[in-house]
């Protein structure tokens, strides 16, 4: 991947690393992220949808191959069962399932959904966040572990639970030709 440099991460402290990011510490309550990912786009141009259950980014510069982002600085989950609220934890688990199930749209994506053990505005909010990506891609796809979600105060928050799956494809396929 080729990511553009920008002057804000300059001496500051690479902390984690993805197939289309980059993620430094600003500081103890923040991270800047050099992004090539079209739903982080998405995330900082228009929200997944309204609910806690997803980060605000807030986009700090256009770079020509990324963009860099600010993002509130959530520590790793390693225990979920112990670090997330029972109800939290629950809505893990669900998710989880979704990962097993096969969706090519939204339509397809929002029946997985309603199939899952969950409220109403839970169900919601993940249908509309897939919802919203889909205007930046036509081939989206949903993992989550325990690297791509954090715990804030107990409370869920879905990270990186979105992907575009024609990028990963384009990049797998470079790494391994």
């Amino acid at each position: 991947m080729i990511f553009d440099t920008f002057k804000e991460t300059k001496g500051l402290k690479l902390i984690g690393r993805g197939m289309f990011s980059r993620v430094y510490a600003e500081n103890d309550s923040t991270v800047l992220i050099n992004s090539c990912d079209p739903i982080k786009e998405c995330l900082a141009s228009w929200g997944l949808a309204d609910s806690e259950l997803f980060p605000t980014l807030e986009r700090v510069e256009y770079g020509c191959d990324s963009s860099l982002f600010r993002m509130k600085r959530y520590g790793k989950v390693r225990a979920p069962k112990q670090e997330l609220e029972s109800w939290d934890y629950n809505v893990y688990l669900e998710c989880r399932k979704l990962m097993s199930m096969s969706y090519d749209d939204n339509y397809q994506f929002a029946n997985c959904v309603k199939s899952l053990d969950l409220d109403e505005e839970t169900k919601g909010a993940l249908v509309e966040g897939f919802e919203s990506c889909m205007n930046y891609t036509n081939n989206v796809g949903f993992e989550i572990s325990p690297r791509n979600i954090a715990a804030d105060n107990g409370k869920l928050i879905l990270l990186d639970v979105f992907f575009d799956k024609n990028r990963v494809l384009a990049i797998r396929s470079k790494q391994y030709a």
